[in-house]
C-alpha cells in the first residue's frame, strides 16, 4: 500500500513539472507573438505617418520571418509611394515564385515594368494574366478592380470583355463595370451604351441606374450627358417597341430635366401603347399645375377627358382639372375680361352641380369663390357657395381651414371688418401648427394695418418675420419696414393711414375711393418714404383697369427714379411679366429679367426671374 502511495506522489510531482514547462512555453510563444505584434504595429503607424522609407524597413524584416500576403502589399505600397520601381519588380517577382498563377502578382509585375517604361515585358505580363482567366465572376472582377485601382483602365476593359465572352450568356453582368470605366474616361456615349445593353437584358435594373444618373447628371455642369442619355434613350425604345422601359427612362429624365412638355409626350406614348389607365398622366398634369406650367397640364386633362369614359373616377379627375388650369389662365392673364369671369363661373358651377364637395373638387370651389367676389362683384354668393361647402363631411380640418379663411377674405372686401378678423382668429387658432395659421396671423395684421392700429401690427409681424413660410416671412418683413420707416418719419402716421386706407378699398374693389387718396398722397411733398409704394399701387390698379401703358410707365417710374427703393426689384420684375404676356416684347422682357437678376440679385423674385429668362431665350428648363 505504502509503494503505491509513493508512486501516486511521483505521478503528481511529474505532472506539476509538465504544467510548468507547458506554460513557460506558451509564455514565451505568447512573447514572440506579441514581438511581432509590436514590430507591425510601429511599421503600420510609420506606414499611417507616410514615413515610408522606415516603414518598409520594418515590413521588410517582418516578412523575412513570416512571408505573407498581408505584408508583402504594404511593402509593395511603399515602394509605389516613393517610386522604387525596381524594388517593387524584385518583391513582385520573389511572390510568383511562390505563387505563379496569382494575378495579382502577376499585375503588380507588370505595373512595375510599365513604371519602368518597360511596355513590352509590362504587355506580355499583362498578357498572362488575360490567358489564364476562368469563367468565374468573382475572379474576373478581381482582376478588373485590380487594374482600376492602378488606373489601367484599358487593360480593366479587356479583362471584362474577355470575361464576356468566357461567360457566354451570363457575360452582361459586366456591363455595369465597363459602364464605370466608361465614365471615368469621360466616355458618355460607352457608359450609356452599357447601360442600355443592361436594361434590354434585365428591365428591372432601371431604378440603380436611374439613381446612378441622377448623381452623374447632378455633376454635369454643361448638361452634356442629358443631351447624349435623351439621344441613347429615344433609339432604343424605337428598337425596343415592346420594351417600356426605355420610354419610362424617357419619362424619368424629362422630369429630373423639368422638361414637362417632353414628359407628357413620353406619359401620353406610353398611356396609348401599354395601357397604363392614365394615372401617371394625371400625376404629371399636377405636377405641371404646381410647377406652373398650365398648357402642358391641361394637354394631359384634355387627353384623360377624351380618352376614359365619361362618369369614370379618372375622366371626373381630368374634367376638374381642365377647369383648375382656366382659372389658373384666367387669374394669371392681365387681359382677362368679365364676360370670360361669367363664362368661367357658370361653366364651373354646372361642373360642380349635384357633386359632393371633396378634397378632388374644393380648390375649385375657392377658385369660383373669389371669381365671385374679386371679378363679379358678388361677395354674398361667394359667401354662400363658402358656407355650403363647408359643411362637407369629406373635407379634411385644413380644408375647412382654407375655406374660412377664404370667407374671411369676403368679409373684408364686403367691409365687415369685425367678421374678417374673427375667422382669421379663429383659422390661427384651429391650425397653429400648420403654415396656413401663419397666413391667417398675416392677413389679421394687416387688416389691423388698414385700419390704423400700425404697433399692434408690427408686433404680430415681427413675429411673422421667422415664419417656415418664405413668402409670408417676406411679406411681413416688407409690411413691418414700411409701417417702421413711415412712422419714423411722421410720428403722427398721417400719411401712413391714408395709404392703408387706399389699400383696403383696393382690396374691396372701391378704386375710385383709392385713386383719390394716392393722388393726394402724391401731391404731398412730405411723403418720401411711400413715393414707391403709391406709385407701386398706382401700378397695379392700371393693370386691373387695362391700362397697361400707364403701369408700364409707373414701373418704369420706379425702377429708374427710385432704384434702392424696397419695390424696385417688384415693379421691375411686374414690368417684365407685362413685356411678356402683354406687349409680347421678347427681346425687353429678357431685358429686363436680366437686369433683376444682376441688379437685385437677393430679391425674391431672382429664380422665376431666371426661369422666365431662360424660357424666352428657348432654352428647355433645368
Amino acid at each position: 500500500m505504502e509503494k503505491v502511495l509513493r508512486n501516486i506522489s511521483y505521478i503528481r510531482i511529474l505532472i506539476t513539472v509538465l504544467v510548468i514547462i507547458i506554460s513557460l512555453d506558451t509564455v514565451s510563444g505568447q512573447n514572440k507573438k506579441s514581438k511581432y505584434q509590436e514590430n507591425l504595429d510601429i511599421g503600420l503607424q510609420y506606414y499611417r505617418n507616410s514615413e515610408y522609407e522606415k516603414a518598409v524597413s520594418v515590413f521588410q524584416k517582418l516578412f523575412e520571418e513570416k512571408p505573407s500576403q498581408y505584408i508583402y502589399s504594404y511593402i509593395y505600397r511603399c515602394y509605389e509611394f516613393t517610386n522604387q520601381w525596381e524594388e517593387a519588380e524584385k518583391i513582385a517577382k520573389q511572390q510568383l515564385k511562390r505563387s505563379p498563377s496569382y494575378y495579382r502578382y502577376l499585375i503588380d509585375l507588370g505595373y512595375a515594368y510599365s513604371k519602368q517604361e518597360e511596355t513590352r515585358k509590362a504587355n506580355k505580363t499583362f498578357k498572362k494574366v488575360l490567358d489564364n482567366l476562368k469563367p468565374n465572376r468573382n475572379m474576373i472582377s478581381g482582376i478588373g478592380n485590380a487594374f482600376i485601382s492602378r488606373e489601367l483602365f484599358d487593360k480593366a476593359a479587356e479583362v471584362y470583355f474577355t470575361g464576356q465572352k468566357l461567360m457566354g450568356k451570363d457575360g452582361y453582368q459586366f456591363h455595369s463595370e465597363l459602364a464605370t470605366l466608361a465614365l471615368y474616361k469621360g466616355d458618355y456615349d460607352g457608359m450609356i451604351d452599357m447601360f442600355v445593353l443592361i436594361l434590354e437584358n434585365d428591365p428591372s435594373q432601371s431604378e440603380n441606374i436611374k439613381r446612378r444618373l441622377q448623381y452623374y447628371i447632378s455633376k454635369d455642369i454643361n448638361d452634356n450627358l442629358s443631351n447624349i442619355l435623351k439621344e441613347k434613350l429615344l433609339a432604343a425604345s424605337q428598337k425596343n417597341i415592346e420594351n417600356p422601359v426605355f420610354n419610362d427612362m424617357l419619362l424619368w429624365l424629362s422630369l429630373q430635366k423639368k422638361d414637362y412638355e417632353f414628359a407628357m409626350v413620353q406619359s401620353k406614348a406610353l398611356d396609348r401603347r401599354f395601357n397604363r389607365g392614365g394615372e401617371f398622366i394625371f400625376n404629371l398634369a399636377n405636377i405641371c399645375v404646381n410647377n406652373n406650367q398650365p398648357i402642358t397640364a391641361k394637354e394631359g386633362f384634355e387627353y384623360l377627358y377624351k380618352n376614359h369614359p365619361k362618369e369614370s373616377r379618372i375622366w371626373e379627375l381630368a374634367n376638374y382639372g381642365m377647369l383648375k388650369v382656366d382659372f389658373m389662365l384666367f387669374f394669371d392673364n392681365p387681359k382677362s375680361e368679365v364676360k370670360e369671369a361669367q363664362s368661367l363661373s357658370s361653366r364651373c358651377q354646372n361642373v360642380l352641380l349635384n357633386k359632393k364637395i371633396n378634397k378632388d373638387n374644393y380648390e375649385l370651389v375657392l377658385s369660383l369663390a373669389q371669381l365671385e367676389t374679386y371679378w363679379l362683384n358678388n361677395p354674398d354668393k361667394a359667401e354662400e357657395i363658402i358656407l355650403n361647402a363647408s359643411q362637407s363631411p369629406n373635407l379634411n380640418s385644413k380644408e375647412k381651414a382654407r375655406l374660412k379663411l377664404l370667407l374671411a377674405d369676403i368679409y373684408l372686401y364686403s367691409d365687415y371688418v369685425w367678421e374678417a378678423k374673427l375667422n382669421y382668429m379663429q383659422v390661427e387658432k384651429e391650425m397653429k401648427r400648420d403654415p396656413i395659421a401663419h397666413e391667417a396671423k398675416y392677413k389679421n395684421a394687416k387688416l389691423s394695418y388698414y385700419v390704423g392700429e400700425f404697433e399692434w401690427a408690427k408686433g404680430i409681424l415681427d413675429v411673422l418675420k421667422s415664419a417656415t413660410t418664405k413668402l409670408i416671412a417676406n411679406d411681413a418683413m416688407d409690411l413691418s419696414l414700411r409701417i417702421k420707416d413711415n412712422l419714423k418719419e411722421d410720428s403722427t402716421g398721417l400719411s401712413l393711414k391714408s395709404f392703408a386706407q387706399a389699400e383696403l378699398y383696393i382690396d374691396q374693389n372701391r378704386i375710385d375711393k383709392a385713386i383719390y387718396i394716392l393722388d393726394s398722397l402724391s401731391t404731398f411733398t412730405g411723403n418720401i418714404q411711400l413715393r414707391d409704394d403709391i406709385l407701386f399701387t398706382k401700378a397695379k390698379i392700371s393693370v386691373r383697369q387695362k391700362d397697361f401703358n400707364k403701369a408700364d410707365s409707373l414701373y418704369q417710374e420706379i425702377v429708374d427714379k427710385l432704384p434702392d427703393a424696397l419695390l424696385a426689384d417688384d415693379a421691375l420684375f411686374q414690368r417684365a411679366q407685362l413685356q411678356e404676356k402683354v406687349f409680347k416684347n421678347k427681346e425687353l422682357a429678357m431685358e429686363l429679367y436680366k437686369k433683376l437678376i444682376e441688379d437685385y440679385s437677393g430679391s425674391l423674385f431672382v429664380v422665376e426671374a431666371r426661369e422666365h429668362f431662360r424660357s424666352l431665350r428657348g432654352d428647355k428648363q433645368k
